[in-house]
């Protein structure tokens, strides 16, 4: 190891294993805070159960009295000197969304690490409330620093979003995009339910594009297999194409019913794209005045917001202006600067 910032070590456990939303946040994050930090990270992914022994009974000894930030939900209790992110409540808002086995590991560490360690962190004012309820700790034990939107997400120009767009099948400005998803909280089903009612109202070459594949390297993952003839599965989308797919889209469609933050909606924006969302959690709070929003119920809802986008060039330009200011409140750079200041205050 060598030094970091403020002496602080990072549990890395992130750096293996599938790399989903969370460990997208600690990626950027342990890339935009300057000096870098130490990290420790596991010799493997050892999958499962045998990840949180490591984390438990390995790194407290690897640590050397090292203070320490766990950025990805868990840490070791032993650790006092600790900084730990948990990024929203859902496991213990709908333990039904959940595994038993997941359900147990976090009602057992989640409440000891909030009484042991210096501080909690989380992603917004939502997740900050919900979580003091349901640890029954505190607010102010709890910090906030929001997520930020990465540099590759900014408007493209109009030649790359149709090459891009051709490759996955679609045309620029005549598709709509959603994120596939296994979670029951995504609420991908909305989404097919309002195309269905949309669609036949639409022009007969508009698409509904569904970004996502399986596999541990994704970035979203694997949904329901789509059977209706103007639905694309795009599959896998590395990260260089994702801009100008949401940039050339005439709106992404992402009506969860739970997040702790929402980086799709800002990612979104921050390409110029219009965000059709809900209110529910941290979704109104981070989309601002800048999306539509629907109830997570509302199939005529959803499809009255594809029917406005698609017919309206002024609805979609004001949006999408609006998007761009809106995903500016958001930086890497500003959530790191918020991360050291909290290292240098409570370690």
């Amino acid at each position: 190891m060598s030094g970091g910032t403020a002496g602080v070590v990072v549990n890395a456990r992130f750096r293996v294993g599938p790399q989903t939303g969370v460990q997208r946040v600690a990626t950027e994050l342990c890339r935009a805070i300057v000096p870098p930090l130490a990290e420790i990270v596991p010799d493997r992914d050892w999958g499962g159960a045998r990840n949180h022994l490591w984390e438990q009974l390995v790194l407290p000894r690897r640590l050397h009295g090292a203070p320490l930030w766990s950025p990805c939900n868990t840490g070791p209790v032993a650790v006092a000197e600790q900084v730990v992110t948990i990024h929203d409540a859902a496991v213990l808002d709908h333990p039904e969304w959940f595994s038993p086995t997941f359900r147990r590991i976090y009602g057992i560490l989640w409440p000891a690490l909030a009484r042991r360690v210096r501080r909690l962190v989380t992603v917004s004012k939502y997740s900050q409330e919900r979580l003091a309820q349901v640890l029954d700790i505190p607010r102010d034990r709890i910090r906030v620093v929001y997520n930020g939107v990465g540099d590759a997400f900014h408007p493209v120009a109009p030649a790359q979003a149709e090459a891009v767009a051709r490759r996955y099948g679609v045309e620029p400005g005549k598709y709509f995009a959603t994120l596939a998803t296994v979670e029951p909280r995504k609420n991908l089903a909305l989404v097919h339910a309002g195309w269905a009612a949309a669609h036949g109202r639409l022009p007969a070459d508009y698409r509904l594009l569904v970004i996502g594949g399986a596999g541990k390297s994704t970035i979203f993952a694997a949904s329901e297999t789509v059977s209706n003839a103007a639905t694309i599965r795009a599959g896998f989308v590395p990260d260089d194409d994702l801009p100008a797919l949401l940039g050339g889209s005439l709106g992404l469609l992402y009506p969860s019913r739970y997040e702790g933050f929402g980086l799709p909606v800002v990612e979104a924006m921050a390409c110029g794209a219009p965000v059709v969302t809900t209110r529910l959690t941290s979704l109104g709070e981070v989309g601002g005045d800048a999306a539509l929003y629907v109830d997570p119920d509302d199939v005529e809802g959803m499809a009255a917001h594809i029917l406005a986008l698609a017919s309206s060039r002024d609805l979609r330009a004001d949006l999408g202006a609006r998007g761009i200011a809106n995903a500016a409140r958001f930086s890497w750079d500003t959530a790191a600067t918020a991360m050291t200041e909290i290292f240098r205050d409570d370690l």
